[in-house]
């Protein structure tokens, strides 16, 4: 995997990047609609949603690039510090499916997730 620290936006364009593809194509890619919300993520400037976060971690390691969802999209955060321990949340958000063009979860695993986060002791975040 790629070193370095990157700003979480950073590795978003990294990994676009490494794979090769415009902004179109990887808007295409993560079931997002257009090459401008790519632009703007890539920015900072435009919200990743749990289900993008996730996806972009998984692309990551499929393409040697370090990316975590966690620092992506404060929900996944949440979770798996709701979740130390092991829970059925974490595995539930990588067991929804997803696809390229299927980004969203379902409000099932949504509920899941929201109950654990929700339990979740409070977590000091590093600036």
């Amino acid at each position: 995997m790629k070193q370095g620290r990157m700003t979480p936006t950073s590795q978003i364009t990294t990994l676009r990047e490494a794979m090769g593809l415009t902004q179109q194509e990887f808007a295409d890619r993560i079931g997002l609609a257009t090459r401008g919300q790519v632009s703007r993520m890539e920015a900072g400037d435009y919200p990743v949603t749990l289900a993008i976060a996730l996806r972009l971690e998984e692309l990551g390691r499929e393409h040697g690039v370090a990316i975590d969802a966690a620092q992506l999209n404060e929900g996944v955060a949440l979770a798996r510090a709701a979740c130390l321990g092991g829970c059925e949340a974490v595995s539930a958000l990588h067991d929804d499916g997803l696809s390229p063009s299927a980004a969203d979860l379902s409000a099932g695993k949504m509920a899941e997730i929201s109950s654990a986060a929700t339990a979740a002791p409070q977590v000091e975040r590093a600036a």
